[in-house]
């Protein structure tokens, strides 16, 4: 990676990396560093450097990798310039990895990551003046011009596509933000790379493990309205079939995983079902004990999928399936402010609202009101839930940055990107359809867009929280490690940007 040559917007912070922009750990610090506000200038490595800079002058923290360090060290200059900047009140930090393992593949890695260089940031910032969200930072970042931003994401998006070939949550975010490119990006271009990934994913359509898995079948509506391939509808059909005769089910509702008859997973035997049978079932907090958790999830891909399949066979089954997730949120989730806390269990709801937890049941409301008769009695009960959790959400944004907290409500709660990207493409899309009313709802949503703006860096977004299950204590939320990622936020920042360009 080439020096920085061009003047930094923010000066004050360093970094220096042999190891490179992509390392896992640079991510996980530029993204604390992101939520901290603390930009970069726009260029090669966004602000990273591969080597210490002549003049130190203006700096006043300088983060260095391994690599870097001892580099600097070697080099008698180097070595010179870095003691002199740490007599005279520098702050020096050095970046190590903890794990040895260079990989983005290793998720404990990223989430160690995440713990540690929060820690670091928050060290920095309290021994150091450097300013947060400054001025000149804020408007660098701002400046960005949204045609790069799109470039970007769409690019992000088509890799995932082509290289995608197995049934789980991001099948549907990435066909989604597909789709959402050819629809209303005008890439009609990409129409073909669409049905090419949808007939490869449903050579094998495995047992749904999850409703996770269940993410992307609105696909296999798609392709056979598009193409008149009728086999991928059948297997698909088959395994909703099965969800619906064969899952567990509390107070009437399918919970998230398992089935009833085989609590432990070990029945079914083809090779993609015993490679997923554990993360599916154990992962995505599955018990034998059938009063498991009902969390906003479920709207998310149950929604999508039997709301899709309704409208393509007829059967009014999948239909009340959808409609009872819709329902059990509404009675139990829905608070009298309009914002819906994360989960229930029998009944009881937790009363925490989970930014994206909140974003599983507006964009699982939304999926499913894409597939209904909009003179249907439930559409109009659904778009209130959704007005509802707007009016609740514009209290709570954050007057500076547009961002929404981890925990909605929660003035200690960390600023996130993920949420936050979700609902303003939800409510820019219903504000587009004439669902919502423009006038209180777009400003929020174009302050939405500069906050998911401030956390965008290299593809991808900083402030993300990692993945969540359910839990009755507000502690356990506040304490969710939080990241860069390209994986969900992307598909959802994408179709934000999508709509926010047609406001």
């Amino acid at each position: 990676m080439p020096p920085m040559k061009t003047k930094q917007a923010h000066p004050e912070f360093v970094v220096v990396t042999k190891w490179g922009p992509e390392h896992p750990l640079l991510l996980s610090f530029v993204s604390q560093l992101l939520e901290h506000g603390v930009f970069f200038e726009q260029g090669p490595g966004q602000g990273l450097l591969s080597q210490l800079p002549d003049d130190l002058t203006s700096c006043r923290a300088i983060v260095l990798d391994t690599p870097s360090f001892a580099e600097a060290i070697a080099d008698a200059g180097a070595r010179k310039r870095l003691d002199a900047f740490a007599r005279a009140g520098g702050f020096v930090q050095l970046l190590d990895d903890p794990t040895k393992q260079h990989s983005a593949e290793v998720g404990f890695a990223r989430q160690l990551f995440d713990q540690l260089n929060f820690a670091i940031v928050c060290d920095i910032l309290a021994h150091t003046r450097a300013s947060r969200f400054g001025a000149d930072a804020l408007r660098s970042q701002l400046d960005r011009p949204d045609r790069e931003i799109l470039d970007d994401l769409a690019a992000n998006e088509i890799r995932a596509v082509e290289k995608m070939n197995r049934w789980h949550e991001m099948t549907q975010h990435h066909w989604k933000a597909l789709k959402a490119l050819i629809e209303v990006g005008g890439r009609s271009d990409l129409r073909d790379l669409f049905i090419a990934a949808v007939r490869k994913n449903s050579k094998e359509i495995p047992p749904a493990l999850n409703h996770d898995m269940l993410g992307g079948y609105f696909a296999i509506v798609w392709l056979h309205e598009q193409t008149g391939d009728h086999g991928p509808l059948e297997k698909a059909r088959t395994r909703l079939d099965e969800v619906l005769s064969r899952r567990p089910r509390q107070m009437g509702l399918l919970t998230s995983a398992g089935f009833e008859d085989d609590p432990l997973g070990l029945a079914d035997s083809s090779a993609a079902t015993k490679e997923q049978r554990y993360s599916h079932y154990y992962g995505n907090y599955y018990t034998t004990n059938p009063r498991t958790i009902l969390c906003n999830e479920g709207l998310h891909f149950y929604g999508s999928a039997y709301g899709a399949f309704a409208r393509a066979t007829g059967e009014h089954k999948y239909y009340d399936e959808a409609l009872r997730h819709v329902e059990h949120i509404h009675r139990y989730h829905q608070r009298p402010d309009g914002l819906i806390a994360h989960g229930s269990r029998e009944g009881q709801s937790n009363n925490i609202v989970w930014s994206r937890g909140l974003l599983h049941a507006l964009i699982g409301l939304l999926y499913l009101l894409e597939e209904m008769d909009r003179k249907d009695p439930a559409f109009a009960r659904m778009l209130e839930m959704i007005r509802a959790a707007g009016l609740g959400l514009i209290k709570h944004q954050d007057e500076r940055t547009g961002l929404w907290r981890n925990v909605i409500d929660h003035p200690d709660a960390r600023l996130e990107a993920s949420g936050t990207a979700g609902f303003c493409y939800v409510f820019a899309r219903c504000i587009r359809e004439g669902w919502l009313d423009r006038a209180t709802f777009a400003p929020m949503v174009r302050k939405a867009w500069q906050g998911v703006k401030l956390m965008y860096w290299r593809g991808g977004l900083g402030g993300n929280c990692r993945g969540s299950g359910l839990a009755y204590d507000l502690t356990y939320y506040l304490g969710r490690p939080q990241g860069w990622a390209n994986t969900s936020p992307s598909p959802w920042a994408l179709m934000a940007l999508l709509e926010v360009q047609r406001l």
